[in-house]
């Protein structure tokens, strides 16, 4: 439910109102065509990181589309700084080095990029995991040669979840949803 009715009746309606109105890339609803399959983006959220360590005066922001396939399930479109990449969350952990500077996956080595704390800044649709202003995660980025692979480690709620990613031509999503 929307609205809190303990506080009594039209309780508080912060939830459902967010200050500013972003408008996606990619519109809420829309389908499109990614690997031979028909994908339905049904999820946004525009999420900014600031950088650990020596990279701490480092911020950012990107948008992340939550796709759905009826039979694929769920995958992520990400729209970065870097360019334009699909990612899925994936079964299992890869293997991370003692040191946490290497990680593993399907036989692929990749090196530890940059770490950051997340912040949902915006969010709207439908997920499957919860999703508000404001959530906080701790999140490490690894890249292979030539950063057209990534995995990424995010820690939340003390729930951690790996994703893979691979680097998408903007071409490539402009058709598939035609935007």
């Amino acid at each position: 439910s929307l609205i809190d009715m303990s506080k009594g009746l039209g309780g508080e309606l912060s939830y459902a109102e967010q200050r500013r109105k972003i408008k996606p890339a990619i519109a809420l609803g829309s389908e499109g065509m990614l690997d031979g399959l028909k994908w339905q983006v049904v999820g946004f959220q525009r999420r900014s990181g600031r950088g650990l360590g020596e990279d701490e005066d480092d911020s950012f922001i990107w948008d992340e589309y939550l796709l759905y396939n009826k039979k694929a399930g769920f995958s992520f479109i990400v729209d970065s700084e870097d360019g334009w990449s699909t990612t899925r969350v994936v079964n299992g952990a890869p293997k991370l080095s003692k040191s946490g500077a290497t990680a593993t996956y399907l036989q692929r080595k990749y090196q530890r990029d940059y770490a950051y704390l997340a912040e949902t800044d915006y969010a709207e649709g439908e997920f499957y995991w919860p999703v508000f202003k404001g959530a906080k995660s701790s999140n490490v980025d690894y890249v292979n040669a030539g950063k057209k692979s990534t995995l990424a480690l995010e820690t939340a709620n003390q729930e951690t979840t790996w994703s893979h990613g691979q680097s998408v031509p903007v071409q490539t999503i402009a058709q598939a949803f035609g935007v």
